[in-house]
This record gives structure tokens, sequence and C-alpha cells, in this order.
């Protein structure tokens, strides 16, 4: 497995200044200019307008702020956060680290910590988003697991496969088509349910239709004139 790539260059990034303007921030926007890196002072952000691959958000937490702008709820932030604080207290720290904060830079702010905090912000935020992905695709296997036995199960009483053999040709049918086993596995439950039920519908359409027809065949035997019936004849 190919490790993350470690971010240590920040030329090309763009630095967003999410609060009212002051000290904090013009002390930001020169640092951020020294490394190649814009800055802008948001009142507000458009979650859909943030770029995953360059910005970073800087938060004022001794402000107000809506942590809705930067992340759908139970989900990691779009973009790496910094928490800016003149006072650490508990409310403030608690508020930055529910909207995703991976680093933390006090007032006044030096030049020289900025470079730290926009290195482990960066960082862990990749590794959150990774961790999250991982999260969410086991989640899926995990829930696909249940068709994936219905298949073995099917392909057992149809075709008289162990259950080994099943789930072997479950999964070559599945890298044929380059496609999860869980998905291939679902798309067959799937399949196989509407041929069953096309196969219902015609059994019944059939046997509907022979009921109609000894029907009109008993109408005809009362009819006058009709074929004696054979224990009358008798």
């Amino acid at each position: 497995m190919i490790p993350p790539r470690t971010i240590k260059n920040f030329c090309g990034f763009r630095g967003l200044w999410l609060g009212p303007p002051g000290a904090a921030a013009t002390m930001l926007s020169g640092t951020m200019e020294r490394l190649g890196a814009t800055f802008e002072i948001r009142e507000e952000l458009v979650l859909d307008e943030l770029s995953v691959e360059r910005d970073i958000c800087f938060i004022d937490g001794d402000s107000l702020f809506d942590p809705a702008s930067l992340c759908a709820p139970g989900q990691p932030p779009r973009i790496p956060v910094i928490g800016v604080v003149g006072s650490e207290a508990p409310s403030r720290l608690k508020a930055l680290s529910d909207v995703g904060a991976t680093a933390l830079l006090r007032k006044p702010i030096h030049p020289s910590t900025v470079y730290s905090a926009l290195f482990l912000a960066t960082n862990n935020h990749a590794r959150l988003v990774r961790l999250a992905h991982r999260i969410a695709e086991q989640d899926r296997r995990h829930g696909g697991r249940r068709f994936v036995i219905k298949a073995v199960v099917k392909l057992v009483q149809e075709q008289g496969l162990c259950d080994e053999q099943a789930f072997a040709l479950l999964r070559r049918e599945s890298m044929r088509l380059r496609i999860g086993i869980e998905e291939y596995a679902k798309n067959f439950c799937s399949n196989a349910s509407q041929q069953e039920s096309q196969n219902d519908t015609h059994q019944n359409e059939t046997t509907r239709d022979r009921r109609d027809a000894d029907g009109h065949r008993d109408h005809a035997d009362d009819r006058p004139g009709g074929r004696p019936d054979q224990t009358r004849r008798a």
C-alpha cells in the first residue's frame, strides 16, 4: 500500500479567515504571502464553493461562527481548519473541536508558529478524511454482505454447488465485470427475484387460462344440443 503524501509546501494554497478583521488576520496575511499562499477575509463561507485541494480555513474562535459552513452534520470538515483563540476557555475550544479544527494558534500570532499549524492542520485533516472514507466503505460492504449470502444460498439450491464454489463463482464474475462482489451479488439477487416474479405471473396466467377454458367447456355441455353427459347417457 502506497503511504499517503505528506503536505509540506503551501505554495498555491489559499487561507480563508472566518471572523472579523484585526491584528491576527493581518499577521496571517503577511505570513501566508511569504509561504507562497494567498489570504482572504470572509464574513461567511459557502460549503460548495470551497476547494478541497487548496483551501485552509482560519477560524476566529473568539467570535461566533456557523459550523454548517464548513461541514455537513456528522462529517469531517470539507477543508482543514485552524482555530485561532485569544482565550483558551473550554467552551471556545469545544466549539473549535466540534467544527473539526486539527490545529490551534494563540493570539497574538507569531509568524514562526504558522507553518507548524498549517502542517498539522492539513495532514491531520487528510488523515481524518481517509479514515472517514474507509469507515464508509466498510459500512457499505457490511451492508452488502447479506446479498452475498443470499446469492450463495441461491446458487447452492439451484446449481448444486457447495458454498465455497458458489462464492468463488460470485467473485470471479464480479472481477470480470470489475465491480465489487457485494454489488454483483445485489444485482444477481435482484435479477433472480425479477425472473421468479415473471415466472409466477406466467404460471398464474396459464392457470387462469386453463380454468377459463374448462369453464367454457362446462357451459357448452349444459346448453341444449350440447354434448350429453356420459353418466346421463349411460
